[in-house]
């Protein structure tokens, strides 16, 4: 009894996580074309997630956000994509737009951003394998605490589907 009104009454601290990235490769008809996209959930109890869109793999810390596309948010992130010759389509939540100021001109890059209601529509496209979902890897690290990642905010803009 003396365990529980000490652990009642004994500040803990949130566990932080410090991300782990898995990759997934997007390969175009185009054997040269290749897009990387590099995610990770991350912060208290892992509610935050991280994706990045690359041309290269390259070492997820501090990555130069002048050449990818980046985007972060909290555990409702779902990102949806779809490739058509050498463009890339993503589908992303709504507020979470990004463009960098230099990437790879030979792949083009649409963002189509999508509310809470129409996710439904983009899991059942997923279902039918006319779309694929980047599936997110819960991989721990020890936790740290008091950590923070910067937060980038991005344009807004619609959903079309094509």
């Amino acid at each position: 009894m003396m365990v529980n009104l000490i652990s009642i009454f004994t500040p803990h601290k949130t566990r932080y996580y410090e991300p782990i990235f898995t990759t997934r490769q997007i390969k175009f008809e185009k054997p040269e074309l290749t897009l990387y996209l590099h995610g990770a959930p991350y912060g208290e109890l892992c509610k935050k997630k991280i994706v990045y869109l690359s041309d290269v793999p390259f070492p997820e810390t501090n990555p130069d956000t002048s050449k990818i596309f980046e985007y972060k948010g909290d555990y409702k992130i779902f990102l949806y994509y779809k490739v058509n010759n050498d463009t890339l389509s993503l589908f992303i939540p709504k507020g979470l737009a990004d463009s960098p100021s230099s990437f790879n001109k030979n792949i083009v890059i649409k963002q189509y951003e999508y509310t809470a209601n129409e996710s439904k529509e983009l899991r059942m496209l997923m279902s039918k394998g006319i779309i694929n979902q980047y599936v997110w890897r819960l991989i721990y690290k020890q936790p740290v605490h008091n950590s923070k990642l910067p937060v980038k905010s991005g344009f807004s803009g619609s959903l079309i589907g094509n």
